[in-house]
């Protein structure tokens, strides 16, 4: 019985430092499922890990300068720090960010685990940074939700916004609701557009703090 091909996903590494590359990549090379190599323009990618300390403004226009040199199809982010401001994480989310761990309190696995998870689609956000991201929705200019806003959000879209929050990815909660996939992309895309909301991470948080999931 021939075995199931495996799947390996591609990640870019963009660190701080060369010590902190040199290290990682030689950590990275034992997990298999990853091909973890350091960041080069040109090569397409699913995953763009960056580790560091904190993060600063060199390094946030550095990620930004990645995600805007991808062909149209930007990878997905993940950050590995220990300092990083609100409004940073609020340009990291415009630029893919699906995962955030704090650096010393992460190991290789949960790194691991991270990339996996941010590959699928699927969010993971320390819950302190996700209470900042509710809190502080206004700032990407949307009022306080009234009872017209959330109104508008029909049943499923509650619902499709519930699982997303969950962690669930795209075709888990396709599955679940017994949607296709591409209808529960439309479903977000229109709360996204109705509500003037920036991308799925914004739309889970005004869910969230107009009390609706």
């Amino acid at each position: 019985m021939r075995m199931a091909p495996r799947t390996v996903t591609s990640v870019a590494l963009l660190a701080s430092d060369p010590l902190t590359e040199e290290g990682a990549l030689a950590r990275f090379s034992n997990y298999r499922e990853l091909d973890v190599r350091g960041w080069s323009a040109g090569r397409e990618v699913a995953v763009l890990l960056v580790l560091a300390t904190t993060i600063t403004a060199a390094l946030l226009s550095k990620i930004e300068d990645v995600q805007r040199d991808a062909s149209g199809n930007p990878p997905k982010l993940v950050v590995v720090a220990d300092e990083f401001s609100a409004e940073q994480v609020f340009r990291m989310i415009d630029l893919e960010l699906t995962g955030l761990l704090y650096r010393g309190q992460s190991t290789f696995d949960s790194i691991v685990e991270t990339i996996l998870l941010s590959a699928e689609g699927r969010l993971r956000l320390p819950e302190r940074v996700q209470r900042h991201l509710v809190g502080r929705v206004r700032s990407i200019g949307v009022a306080q939700p009234g009872a017209g806003d959330t109104a508008c959000l029909a049943e499923r879209a509650v619902e499709v916004l519930r699982l997303l929050s969950d962690g669930l990815s795209t075709c888990e909660v396709a599955t679940r609701l017994n949607y296709s996939e591409r209808t529960i992309k439309n479903i977000v895309h229109d709360v996204v557009t109705r509500l003037k909301l920036r991308n799925r991470t914004h739309a889970i948080a005004y869910a969230v703090r107009a009390g609706i999931i």
